[in-house]
């Protein structure tokens, strides 16, 4: 269809190297299947609030990748090998957690006899909802560098995924801190404390508010500095695009300490409604300001369209929700 064709992908690369991509999309899809059910640990521990486990697994993850990667590329390994050495510890990472896991607790190792079709009913239909978050977040987070790619060039998408990756540490970092409070969100829930609820949720907010901004300030005060050692003394970055990528940086953390509350709410429903809310207009308003705008003005939309379509309407209907005398909300 002529009207798709501006959104289609050609990747430019020779028959020679598009056969070898083969290989590479073989190990992806391959890791993507069996994480599906070996990652059910990392939600585990979670949810014991043993979150502390999975962060350290995955750091130990991360240099035997390194190390893997490295002896690959030393022994002249193809492409598909490359793929593979760079998925393949986070299959042993995802085994590495069930086994600290249930290490104590042998009764959580997956049984046949335990298998209820009910209990797989309501797990699907929470899963469902999960799944079409996931799938929004895609549309309205991550398509932004394909569509600057497309519409822009390759230069900008370049310039807006290097800015992205500066102020990565602060997502990382704040993500971490906040995650243990999804379990004690749903834990509080079931007990019906909701002043508990009220108070932790307003902390959060606002520790995450002025983690991301301090961290984003101080990486933006520092760019002479700090970009020039990452990316060498002959490249730089706009100040207008960092500054607006370290602004969308610090909402964006505020959005995953809403997310948190909701999730451990289980108000799987509202994030929904307001996720499409806002996966759709800001993919409408980037893809009209990538006829003619700049990057940092597509990550302004992002900014607009987060706070004006999903933040702020979440809050009010957070505190009015909360308001109420049951935990069961029918917008939920």
């Amino acid at each position: 269809m002529p009207a798709l064709g501006w959104l289609t992908l050609d990747t430019g690369l020779p028959p020679a190297a598009a056969k070898a991509a083969w290989g590479g999309l073989a190990a992806f899809l391959i890791y993507a299947v069996l994480s599906l059910p070996l990652s059910t640990g990392d939600r585990i521990a979670n949810a014991l609030q043993e979150g502390f486990i999975v962060n350290l697994v995955r750091a130990c993850v991360q240099c035997m990748t390194l190390a893997t990667v490295f002896i690959v590329a030393y022994l002249g390994g193809t492409f598909g090998q490359l793929c593979a050495a760079t998925v393949m510890p986070n299959l042993f990472g995802s085994c590495a957690t069930w086994a600290l896991v249930t290490r104590n607790r042998p009764w959580l190792a997956p049984q046949i006899s335990a298998f209820s079709v009910e209990q797989s009913r309501a797990l699907f239909r929470s899963g469902l909802w999960f799944f079409l978050i996931q799938i929004i977040g895609v549309v309205g987070f991550s398509l932004d560098t394909v569509i600057i790619a497309k519409g822009l060039g390759a230069a900008a998408a370049a310039d807006y995924a290097l800015a992205s990756r500066y102020f990565s540490i602060t997502l990382v970092t704040g993500n971490i801190l906040l995650a243990p409070l999804w379990p004690a969100y749903a834990d509080a829930s079931s007990r019906g404390d909701f002043r508990w609820l009220k108070r932790t949720f307003l902390t959060s907010l606002i520790i995450a508010f002025a983690f991301a901004g301090f961290v984003t300030s101080a990486l933006f005060i520092a760019r002479d500095i700090l970009v020039p050692l990452w990316l060498g003394t002959g490249f730089s970055l706009k100040g207008k695009l960092l500054a607006s990528m370290a602004a969308w940086t610090t909402i964006q953390l505020l959005g995953s300490a809403v997310a948190m509350f909701w999730n451990g709410m289980h108000w799987l429903r509202l994030q929904c409604l307001l996720g499409t809310l806002f996966a759709v207009v800001s993919l409408a308003l980037k893809l009209w300001l990538c006829k003619g705008g700049t990057v940092d003005q597509i990550v302004l939309a992002n900014i607009i369209c987060f706070c004006g379509l999903e933040i702020l309407p979440g809050l009010l209907l957070t505190w009015v929700l909360l308001g109420r005398d049951h935990n069961e909300p029918t917008i939920a």
